[in-house]
């Protein structure tokens, strides 16, 4: 039971049930309840970031963010989002058992249901609509692949902006009707 933080708010059974921080709001059985020194974390939802020591950690949903210990800076909204982070840090999971793997992976980002759920060790890694992979550095983006019009060259400016490249009339020769 919380005796000594100060500025908490606990609803629930056993929420916030070993804390002895200040700053914490958990609302749902169990969430955050083995926390002992993490500051300003939210937890709603059952079993919400219920092993986490660290700070700054938001779980929204049932299982989000259960196994974190001491990872800080994450963001888990969704049923079990992140569910097995242990020491991953600063990472965004948003849907339903998005970045459902990652234990260590720093900097992820994955939106959409089971997004990211390949990603376990990497950091920095883009999962958007899909399961992704388990490489630093990289991004997948659903419902890019298989389009109609046949196969076109993705690119990436300098400012990490997406695009295809444009075809001109004015730069082409010989063009003849179809």
């Amino acid at each position: 039971s919380n005796t000594v933080g100060d500025g908490n708010t606990a609803v629930g059974v056993s929420a916030l049930n070993s804390n002895i921080a200040d700053g914490n709001t958990a609302v749902g059985s169990h969430s955050l309840s083995s926390n002992t020194s993490g500051t300003g974390n939210t937890a709603t939802g059952t079993g919400a970031l219920t092993l986490s020591n660290a700070d700054n950690n938001t779980a929204n949903g049932g299982g989000a963010l259960f196994s974190d210990t001491t990872g800080g800076g994450n963001t888990a909204i969704g049923r079990n989002a992140l569910v097995v982070n242990t020491v991953g840090a600063g990472n965004t999971a948003v849907g339903w058992n998005a970045l459902s793997n990652n234990v260590s992976g720093n900097g992820n980002i994955a939106l959409g249901g089971s997004a990211g759920s390949n990603v376990a060790t990497a950091s920095n890694v883009i999962s958007i609509g899909l399961a992704g992979e388990d490489v630093d550095n990289s991004c997948y983006i659903g419902n890019i692949v298989a389009q109609p019009g046949g196969s076109q060259a993705v690119y990436v400016n300098g400012l990490g902006k997406l695009g295809a490249q444009v075809s001109s009339r004015r730069v082409k020769d010989e063009i003849k009707p179809m």
